[in-house]
């Protein structure tokens, strides 16, 4: 399977005109691939993460994606937002499948009270919000428990480190 790379080569470019042109150097940068979704490599089969995702594949189907209201919640969507809260010591954490969703459904609320208080009463996010797949939501279980260790290997703290250190 072909994965998309956790970093790339961006070729420099200089400009004598305020960048109306762009004349190219011979000079890279090796820069992170945070636009992929794959800046630690999960995107490729992985010893430990494809297995489970292809086992959830069997017993949830593709996809569900929709509102919860209407897709439901499974095990795998309440283990997946059991682990970030673990990771950084709180009591429940609030995950999206897209930060697209995160920038347009929750900042808006954090701006003041009356916002949220209107929310709270009048629009409930879970009837709204897309549901991740739960292969999709095993695929992120799984790639967290890599970086956590809980897969029984160093690997997560080397994919992090590697992922840091891109030159």
């Amino acid at each position: 399977m072909l994965a998309i790379s956790t970093a790339f080569d961006v070729v420099e470019r200089t400009s004598k005109d305020n960048n109306k042109t762009l004349q190219r150097t011979s000079n890279t940068t090796r820069c992170l691939n945070l636009g992929s979704y794959n800046y630690l490599g999960f995107a490729a089969a992985d010893e430990y993460c494809t297995p489970r995702v292809i086992e959830s594949l069997k017993k949830y189907s593709a996809s569900t994606c929709s509102v919860r209201v209407d897709g439901g919640t499974t095990k795998l969507h309440n283990e997946l937002e059991e682990l970030p809260a673990r990771f950084v010591g709180k009591p429940a954490a609030i995950l999206f499948g897209m930060c697209y969703v995160t920038n347009s459904a929750i900042i808006p609320c954090l701006i003041g009270k009356e916002i949220i208080q209107h929310l709270k009463h009048s629009c409930p996010p879970h009837l709204y919000a897309t549901s991740m797949s739960p292969p999709g939501v095993q695929h992120v279980i799984s790639a967290i428990k890599v970086i956590l260790g809980e897969d029984g290997s160093n690997r997560g703290a080397q994919k992090l480190a590697r992922g840091c250190s891109i030159k």
